[in-house]
């Protein structure tokens, strides 16, 4: 591997033009600005007034002092970048991009993936053609549109975002800030008891909100505490509000399920989407690699969880059409085993999450 040093004492800015590959940028503390790629000719480097300019033909490995502003401009495959404590503006990636421990980061357009946690200052992203899964903003949030599905915990900032999928959110503690979320599927939102907040909520499917009976689609205004803080909601589907001292173990689940280790499968499946990338990068990233292998089981369960409520809220809508005075049908016990014997087989890596999906559909219809 070729490797390009430059001294760090009168850099401001760091611009990297293009990446044809893949790219994985650090901040460091102490030492100088390092761009490593498999062969010298594959990176230009200009370095004049204060600012370095990096254009790379392949995939890249760069160090910069964590101080200095960044500029990405284009990143052809994958993207990781951590420890900044300067400014992050990134126009295009076209793989994912994984993000952690930044102070603030501007985002245009990501093609894949979006992973982020520990952001110390204001996220902005405009689009996301895949998942999105954010973590610990400290600062504001803004996804102006996420492709698929979406995932929050722990802003404490205001939060504006829209997704084409599921949406979950998450906080430890009351919002301070408004939160305006949008989904094009359903949307759960977990908030701490005791929380102050004015809740506009809408959905297309089931409406649930504390205190109130379940209800079909359409809209309901519901204050909690002083109604102190804004909380607008509108799901496609079923829109879901919980609060975590009365549904603790099931906010509890939601963390164990991101926790919890991946299937054979799943770990196969990616351990093949990264064939592509050069063994010296891969080895060099292994945390990059656990981090897509985590997001693809998340995915995974998210799907398979998904199938399974689907089954329940048939199962209970059912119920509710039916006027004979009986109470309501408990699930059948084999279907209930059946369900979790499908579970586990996809925990082993015995089925495909598309499998798995087809058999919990077929159940649903049997029921």
């Amino acid at each position: 591997m070729e490797k390009l040093v430059v001294e760090s004492g009168a850099i401001r800015t760091c611009r990297v033009a293009t990446v044809g590959g893949d790219l994985r940028l650090m901040g460091r503390v102490t030492g100088p600005l390092e761009v490593r790629a498999d062969r010298r000719r594959d990176v230009d480097l200009e370095h004049k007034q204060g600012q370095v300019v990096i254009t790379c033909r392949s995939d890249c490995i760069i160090y910069v002092p964590r101080e200095v502003r960044v500029e990405i401009e284009r990143v052809g495959g994958d993207a990781r970048v951590t420890d900044l404590k300067g400014d992050l503006l990134l126009r295009a990636v076209g793989g994912d991009l994984n993000l952690r421990n930044v102070r603030t980061a501007a985002l245009e357009t990501v093609g894949g993936d979006l992973g982020a946690r520990r952001v110390e200052g204001n996220l902005s992203v405009d689009q996301v053609g895949g998942d999105a899964v954010v973590y610990g903003v400290e600062g504001d949030l803004r996804l102006r549109a996420v492709g698929g599905d979406l995932q929050i915990a722990n802003p404490q900032g205001e939060v504006q975002a829209v997704a084409g999928g599921d949406v979950r959110l998450r906080l430890k503690e009351p919002p301070a800030r408004p939160i305006h979320l949008r989904a094009g599927s359903d949307l759960i939102c977990w908030l701490p008891e005791g929380s102050s907040a004015q809740v506009h909520a809408m959905a297309g499917g089931a409406l649930e909100l504390p205190g109130q009976e379940h209800r079909g689609p359409g809209g309901a205004t519901l204050e909690l505490g002083n109604g102190e803080v804004a909380l607008d909601l509108a799901a496609g589907g079923d829109l879901r509000l919980l609060l975590i001292g009365e549904t603790g173990a099931e906010a509890a689940g939601l963390g164990e399920a991101l926790s919890q280790d991946v299937s054979a499968q799943v770990l196969a499946e990616i351990e093949a989407s990264m064939a592509a990338v050069d063994t010296h990068l891969a080895a060099l990233d292994t945390d990059w690699i656990e981090e897509k292998v985590r997001r693809a089981m998340e995915r995974a369960r998210r799907k398979v969880e998904m199938a399974r409520k689907r089954g329940r809220r048939k199962g209970r809508a059912a119920v509710s059409m039916t006027w004979s005075g009986r109470g309501p049908a408990k699930p059948s016990p084999n279907r209930e085993q059946e369900r979790l014997a499908i579970l586990h087989m996809l925990e082993k890596g015995q089925l495909t999450v598309d499998q798995a999906e087809e058999l919990l559909k077929a159940l649903e219809g049997a029921e």
